[in-house]
């Protein structure tokens, strides 16, 4: 596998190690890279995009940008958004901060964010049950690329891939638009 794809390998192996349980992978290789990735996709598994946080972030600086990047999920597309209290085996994304007790090296210097699928819903699927987002903490210095990076990762976890040609928050860097693509949303829509 690439640098990158040993990296996620190595991320879902400690997540397993930690005691993650609901997120963690269901084989030893949570996510080949063979079937998701950030330029195949990985759809969710319904409409519904359940998320939660499994260690409490500062609302100002993390979660407002977390739900503000979910509500406009719901506000663009036909998927919708239900905030899981404590996160449960029904949660579908799982949000962490690079500062969490699993990533002790962060997530690599120059990556904002990333999704990794933990769960498919069968081991050659391209449909995702359960997932996390981790974000930079040292790289998102403004509300604007936080909401931005959310609104990146949340799309890959909605199936969609990197697309600088339809503009939009999946463009890759530095951005700070919050919006996904008329594309983009119909490319959501088309699936839900």
């Amino acid at each position: 596998p690439s640098p990158m794809g040993r990296f996620v390998i190595a991320l879902a192996a400690a997540l397993v190690v930690s005691g993650l349980g609901m997120f963690a992978p269901t084989s030893a290789v949570a996510d080949d890279f063979g079937t998701c990735s950030s330029t195949t996709g990985c759809r969710a598994d319904d409409a519904n995009m359940d998320y939660c946080t499994p260690y409490a972030w500062d609302p100002t600086v993390w979660g407002a940008p977390f739900v503000a990047a979910m509500m406009n999920l719901d506000s663009q597309t036909d998927m919708y958004d239900t905030y899981m209290a404590p996160c449960t085996s029904q949660t579908d994304i799982g949000g962490y901060l690079d500062t969490s007790p699993e990533y002790p090296n962060g997530i690599g210097a120059t990556t904002r964010g990333l999704f990794l699928c933990t769960k498919k819903v069968a081991s050659n699927s391209t449909t995702c049950d359960q997932g996390l987002l981790v974000v930079n903490t040292s790289l998102l210095t403004s509300y604007e690329q936080r909401q931005k990076t959310f609104c990146h990762e949340i799309g890959h976890a909605a199936g969609l891939t990197h697309g600088s040609t339809y503009g939009g928050c999946m463009v890759s860097g530095s951005s700070t638009n919050v919006t996904y693509s008329a594309h983009h949303v119909a490319h959501i829509n088309a699936n839900y």
